[in-house]
């Protein structure tokens, strides 16, 4: 198998694929291009292709296998990446294996892992690994533990990150693992000030002192991390095959607290007889949507789907050259949008036009599909797609043509008005009008588009031909100029108004 055929391979494939995994941990050299440049990629913002996500976790685990100490810089780039990112990139575990990879592709500097560990470039899921990572090469010998004990103590004392992060886990962690006896006072102070150990009970605060006592009593048994797999990666397959289990469970566990009310948000209709995206496929636009790639001014996700559908519904034809730099925060400077590729920009473009599909097949069916809701809880929940479908109204020259059309227009979108709050709305909403409304969403998106699409939405009244209708000549004009019809629109002499 070439590196292009393993690379490929790599990205591509469904499930972990053996061979092309061994036969990467056998050519590191020739893995580790493709990785640093997807991993300089990462860090500059780029929200990669989902090919190239899989290709840079696969391949990082192929070169921890393989020991590839000369990746280590590349991986510092993947650790000071925000949590958001990392959490898109490796899911749940990632606190675990990004620990397991810099085990593997440690080269040797201690004063570079433990800096990286304690001080502010890392957010709390690599610093969590990077904590369990230095406890095992402490256990080990690898770098001494009265250094490493210096560390945890400064990180302590300085409290440079919020109480409530969950890096002060993997400390603990750290502590107790190493068997640092002297620092059991900070410990139980951080117990108490540290707002993430506000959950703690005394049967786990007993766990953490009982591993302290073991560790201080067996400074070089490792037993307890290795139960805790924080151990180098020697088998590539078993390990990615672990990432997988955890963020399988993690979906099974969010699909399980779906709520009646998100089903009742969901529209009517069979969503597979539509064009519309996966779970995933929702997930990264959103994610690219809101990366560090477009400017602050792009739309998110919900705003987007607000705006499409605001977009479909009306009465006009809006071409993508006009709405596209709306989507993407582009300020009308002709500046072309930030797409790191033309592949990238394809599947961008992909699956907005899927989605745009989709709503439009649920309007043309009278079966408007679910709205991309984010539920807050509050009284935030709608408002962001609201404003999408807001402004997509606003790209509607002909619901403008007149105060009467204005009026019409303003009185359809009332409820979806009232959903963006009260400092927009001009009046206070009530908790049961705004879930009201968000429960109706579907009937007032198809109550809008019958209004401004009557010929085109199954159940709308049709547009009647205008129909002439005769004037006496000395009679007041119809206009409501006040003057007579035959000194106005009659003075043509048909004595007819259409």
């Amino acid at each position: 198998m070439t590196p292009e055929e393993f690379l490929h391979e790599l990205g591509s494939a469904a499930g972990v694929p053996r061979e092309a995994l061994a036969e990467a941990v056998a050519a590191p050299e020739a893995l580790r291009p493709r990785i640093s440049e997807l991993s300089s990629k990462a860090a500059a913002g780029v929200w990669l292709l989902p090919d190239d996500t899989q290709l840079l976790v696969r391949g990082f685990v192929a070169l921890a296998a393989a020991r590839d100490t000369a990746s280590w810089p590349i991986l510092r780039d993947l650790l000071r990446l925000p949590d958001d990112e990392i959490d898109w990139l490796i899911g749940a575990g990632a606190a675990e294996m990004l620990g397991r990879i810099a085990l593997s592709l440690w080269d040797g500097d201690a004063d570079d892992i433990l800096g990286l560990m304690t001080g502010p470039d890392v957010g709390w899921q690599a610093r969590w690994g990077l904590f369990q990572a230095v406890a095992r090469l402490g256990c080990d010998g690898a770098i001494d533990r009265k250094r490493i004990a210096r560390h945890l103590e400064e990180f302590e004392r300085a409290a440079t990150i919020d109480g409530a992060s969950l890096a002060w886990l993997g400390w603990e962690y750290a502590v107790s693992h190493l068997g640092l006896m002297h620092l059991k006072s900070a410990l139980e102070r951080a117990w108490t000030v540290k707002s993430v150990f506000a959950d703690h009970r005394e049967v786990d605060r007993a766990e953490v002192l009982r591993v302290l006592e073991f560790a201080a009593a067996n400074p070089g048994d490792p037993h307890e991390l290795s139960q805790d797999r924080i151990t180098p990666i020697d088998d590539p397959m078993a390990a990615l095959e672990w990432l997988e289990r955890q963020n399988d469970f993690i979906r099974e566990m969010e699909a399980s607290e779906t709520g009646d009310r998100d089903s009742a948000r969901q529209g009517r209709g069979d969503a597979n007889s539509r064009p519309g995206l996966s779970d995933f496929e929702l997930d990264w636009l959103a994610g690219f949507l809101s990366s560090r790639q477009l400017p602050d001014t792009s739309m998110n996700l919900e705003m987007l789907d607000g705006f499409f559908t605001a977009l479909v519904a009306g009465p006009d034809v809006v071409p993508p050259s006009v709405y596209l730099d709306t989507v993407l925060g582009i300020d009308g400077s002709g500046a072309a949008p930030a797409f790191d590729s033309k592949a990238q920009a394809q599947f961008v473009m992909d699956l907005m036009m899927r989605r745009w599909n989709e709503i439009a097949q649920g309007l043309m069916l009278a079966e408007p599909v679910a709205a991309l809701l984010v539920d807050h809880g509050d009284r935030l929940t709608g408002r962001d797609w609201a404003d999408g479908f807001l402004t997509g109204v606003g790209h509607h020259a002909s619901l403008r043509g007149s105060a009467r059309e204005e009026a019409r227009a303003s009185d359809l979108v009332d409820p979806i008005a009232a959903l963006m709050g009260e400092a927009s709305y001009g009046a206070r909403v009530s908790r049961a009008r705004r879930e009201k409304i968000l429960d109706d969403l579907p009937e007032i998106i198809l109550r809008c588009a019958r209004a401004w699409r009557p010929n085109a939405i199954p159940g709308a009244a049709p547009v009647e031909p205008a129909r002439s209708a005769k004037v006496g000549r000395n009679a007041p004009c119809p206009c409501g100029s006040g003057r007579k019809f035959k000194k106005c629109c009659g003075g043509s002499g048909t004595g007819t108004v259409h």
